[in-house]
């Protein structure tokens, strides 16, 4: 329980949850998918039969960070979190550093556009 209780505790910047964003991420998920940063985890068998059909239970249970559980899933060729069976072995993960950057500069181009409506 405490690794739950920790992870609910990560602040998630509200623009991950954004529309634009997602498109975003859809439009740059080949580059995502083959960038050198991009790596690769491991999951053992006994991870995939414990969380298969839960792949935000995975994603938990391997520490990758809340703001790109949609984007992990999206990279792995899933389009819900209950997609996953228990032959997954590996799962690509994204450079952290890269989508903090997109994260930032969409909540800019959020910012700009909300202040030139008023």
């Amino acid at each position: 329980m405490a690794k739950l209780d920790q992870f609910l505790k990560e602040a998630v910047p509200a623009v991950v949850y954004d529309e634009s964003f997602m498109d975003v991420l859809e439009d740059h998920l080949t580059w995502f998918k083959t960038s050198s940063k991009t790596t690769t985890v491991a999951v053992t068998p006994n991870q995939a039969d414990v969380y298969s059909f839960d792949l935000a239970g995975l994603l938990i249970a391997l520490n990758v960070p809340l703001r790109v559980h949609w984007l992990v899933m999206r990279m792995n060729d899933y389009t819900s979190f209950c997609e996953n069976d228990n032959t997954l072995t590996s799962l690509l993960l994204p450079d952290l550093a890269t989508f903090d950057q997109l994260s930032q500069v969409q909540q800019a181009t959020l910012q700009a556009q909300a202040s030139a409506v008023q």
